[in-house]
């Protein structure tokens, strides 16, 4: 009886620690944990979030896969020194296990005009404010003192990607 008591207190305690322990993306998977994000990508998800959160909204998770997707078209963009979206031929190409996706992307000094361009605008404030979005990648690249930025947004478990792991 006794031994019985004892496993039961262990097997609460362990339940407790489990409930305790932080929940992982599964997107984050152990290829992708030496993903680094830069101050100014962290910055764009914690803005969106501050967003989303004065509206009630839950907020949106970084996930290094998505965000590999958005440094890969901001890359894109400043080679090209030109700003437009992600084709959806590129979306199929690069993302897997989505089934719905929002970009926003521009060119400026900082992230704080970045973000209050994005949230002027109809289309752009409209992805940061979809409910349905629970992911968010954001790529920024800095070349002759302007920001290039794309924030991509999804609402799947595990957007996941085609484009390889970075090597740690």
């Amino acid at each position: 009886m006794k031994f019985l008591r004892n496993l039961a207190v262990i097997a609460a305690a362990v339940s407790i620690f489990a409930a305790l322990l932080p929940v992982t993306n599964a997107a984050a998977s152990s290829s992708w944990s030496c993903y680094h994000y830069s101050r100014a990508e962290r910055a764009f998800a914690r803005k969106t979030n501050r967003a989303r959160a004065a509206h009630g909204l839950s907020k949106v998770y970084m996930d290094p896969q998505l965000s590999k997707t958005a440094t890969k078209h901001t890359n894109k963009m400043v080679r090209k020194t030109l700003l437009y979206h992600t084709t959806n031929s590129q979306f199929y190409a690069w993302v897997t296990h989505w089934s719905m996706l929002g970009e926003n992307v521009g060119e400026g000094g900082r992230v704080k005009s970045l973000q209050r361009a994005f949230m002027n605008s109809p289309e752009h404030r409209a992805n940061i404010l979809d409910k349905s979005f629970k992911y968010v990648g954001v790529g920024v690249k800095k070349k002759n003192g302007l920001m290039w930025v794309t924030v991509q947004f999804e609402s799947s478990n595990n957007p996941g990607t085609t484009l390889s792991p970075p090597s740690c």
